[in-house]
Protein backbone atom coordinates (compact mmCIF):
# COMPACT_ATOMS: atom_id res chain seq x y z
CA UNK A 1 0.00 0.00 0.00
CA UNK A 2 1.14 3.43 -0.82
CA UNK A 3 2.35 5.97 2.00
CA UNK A 4 0.39 9.27 1.59
CA UNK A 5 1.99 12.51 2.34
CA UNK A 6 1.38 16.36 1.63
CA UNK A 7 2.72 17.81 -1.05
CA UNK A 8 5.12 20.58 -0.54
CA UNK A 9 5.09 23.85 -2.09
CA UNK A 10 7.71 22.96 -4.65
CA UNK A 11 5.72 20.05 -5.35
CA UNK A 12 2.81 21.63 -6.32
CA UNK A 13 5.22 24.60 -8.47
CA UNK A 14 6.89 21.13 -10.76
CA UNK A 15 2.87 20.02 -11.33
CA UNK A 16 1.43 23.83 -11.89
CA UNK A 17 5.02 24.21 -14.44
CA UNK A 18 4.34 21.19 -16.14
CA UNK A 19 0.82 22.23 -16.19
CA UNK A 20 1.94 25.26 -18.27
CA UNK A 21 4.64 23.61 -20.47
CA UNK A 22 1.24 21.99 -22.06
CA UNK A 23 1.77 18.64 -20.47
CA UNK A 24 -1.38 16.44 -19.06
CA UNK A 25 -2.01 15.31 -15.82
CA UNK A 26 -1.24 11.97 -16.80
CA UNK A 27 1.69 12.68 -18.32
CA UNK A 28 2.54 14.95 -14.98
CA UNK A 29 1.82 11.74 -12.42
CA UNK A 30 4.02 9.47 -14.36
CA UNK A 31 7.00 12.02 -14.45
CA UNK A 32 6.95 13.03 -10.77
CA UNK A 33 5.18 9.62 -9.45
CA UNK A 34 2.12 11.21 -8.18
CA UNK A 35 -1.06 10.04 -8.68
CA UNK A 36 -3.00 11.73 -11.46
CA UNK A 37 -5.93 12.73 -9.29
CA UNK A 38 -3.98 14.82 -7.28
CA UNK A 39 -2.54 16.14 -10.18
CA UNK A 40 -5.57 17.05 -11.39
CA UNK A 41 -7.03 18.49 -8.15
CA UNK A 42 -3.92 20.70 -7.80
CA UNK A 43 -4.08 22.03 -11.30
CA UNK A 44 -7.83 22.76 -10.92
CA UNK A 45 -7.03 24.76 -7.63
CA UNK A 46 -4.42 26.83 -10.04
CA UNK A 47 -7.28 28.07 -12.12
CA UNK A 48 -10.05 27.85 -10.47
CA UNK A 49 -8.22 29.97 -7.29
CA UNK A 50 -5.02 30.66 -8.68
CA UNK A 51 -3.55 28.50 -5.90
CA UNK A 52 -0.25 27.05 -6.04
CA UNK A 53 0.07 25.50 -2.79
CA UNK A 54 -1.58 23.42 -0.24
CA UNK A 55 -4.13 25.47 1.94
CA UNK A 56 -3.54 25.16 5.71
CA UNK A 57 -5.64 22.93 7.95
CA UNK A 58 -6.99 24.60 10.54
CA UNK A 59 -8.76 21.99 12.53
CA UNK A 60 -10.85 22.46 16.01
CA UNK A 61 -8.92 25.21 17.94
CA UNK A 62 -7.46 24.26 21.50
CA UNK A 63 -9.89 25.05 24.31
CA UNK A 64 -6.87 26.13 26.90
CA UNK A 65 -4.13 28.39 25.65
CA UNK A 66 -0.94 26.98 26.09
CA UNK A 67 -0.68 29.81 29.55
CA UNK A 68 -3.82 28.63 30.83
CA UNK A 69 -2.46 25.10 30.54
CA UNK A 70 0.39 25.35 32.29
CA UNK A 71 -1.80 27.29 35.06
CA UNK A 72 -4.38 24.63 35.38
CA UNK A 73 -1.64 22.00 35.16
CA UNK A 74 0.51 23.70 37.98
CA UNK A 75 -2.98 23.69 40.07
CA UNK A 76 -3.64 20.34 39.91
CA UNK A 77 0.04 19.92 40.96
CA UNK A 78 0.45 21.87 43.90
CA UNK A 79 -3.35 20.88 44.87
CA UNK A 80 -3.09 16.97 44.29
CA UNK A 81 -5.91 16.45 46.79
CA UNK A 82 -8.18 18.82 46.02
CA UNK A 83 -11.05 17.49 44.03
CA UNK A 84 -11.78 18.12 40.48
CA UNK A 85 -14.68 20.18 41.21
CA UNK A 86 -12.63 22.49 43.75
CA UNK A 87 -9.54 22.99 41.40
CA UNK A 88 -12.80 23.61 38.14
CA UNK A 89 -13.95 26.55 40.41
CA UNK A 90 -10.64 27.50 41.48
CA UNK A 91 -9.59 27.82 37.28
CA UNK A 92 -12.43 29.56 36.33
CA UNK A 93 -11.90 32.33 39.22
CA UNK A 94 -8.80 33.26 37.60
CA UNK A 95 -10.81 34.37 34.84
CA UNK A 96 -9.30 33.06 31.63
CA UNK A 97 -11.44 30.48 29.85
CA UNK A 98 -14.43 29.13 31.77
CA UNK A 99 -13.90 25.12 32.43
Amino acid sequence: MASYHELTIFECGMIIGLFKDNHGATDISKFLEISRTTCQNVINNFHKKSLTDVADHSGRPPILSSHEERTLIHQARENRKDSLEEITEYFNKLNLTYI
